[in-house]
């Protein structure tokens, strides 16, 4: 007769195996969901622990999204440690956009620990694209 195994003691234990993987030099890869609905593309990130400021949204000339962002330095040094003031990245994501968005419209929010970008489509054919940067606000 087969034994029934018991995982109930491994619930839970998968977040703790992602920070000792990235700990130990392995990465932990932010959720990302990209859906196309009728009047544009919506880009939306999982981002807990993050604040709008974090995130820097740049189109480049080529039509490539970029969404990056970094960790803050830690705010507390064990005693006797040199303060770092390097950010450590924890997300850089390129998208090549198709020239159906419309690169003037693209907007960003962040609400509830999702940044959401809205890549709306064109109501004309494109002319070009002018690189900028996309500002992050809080959502409505």
């Amino acid at each position: 007769m087969k034994r029934a195994r018991n995982f109930s003691a491994l619930r839970g234990f998968g977040p703790q195996l992602d920070l000792l993987n990235t700990l130990n030099g392995g990465v932990a890869e932010a959720a990302i969901q990209v859906r196309q609905r009728r009047r544009d593309v919506v880009i939306t990130i999982a981002a807990p622990s993050l604040d709008p400021d974090d995130f820097a949204i740049s189109l480049d000339a080529d039509q490539h999204l970029i969404i990056a962002s970094a960790a803050s330095p830690l705010d507390s040094l064990a005693p006797g440690e040199l303060p770092n003031d390097r950010r450590v990245p924890l997300l850089r994501q390129q998208f090549a956009l198709p020239p159906q968005i419309d690169p003037d419209r693209i907007e960003a929010t962040f609400s509830r620990d999702r940044l959401r970008v809205r890549l709306p489509f064109r109501d004309a054919a494109p002319d070009g694209a002018t690189p900028r940067q996309i500002e992050v606000r809080p959502a409505p």
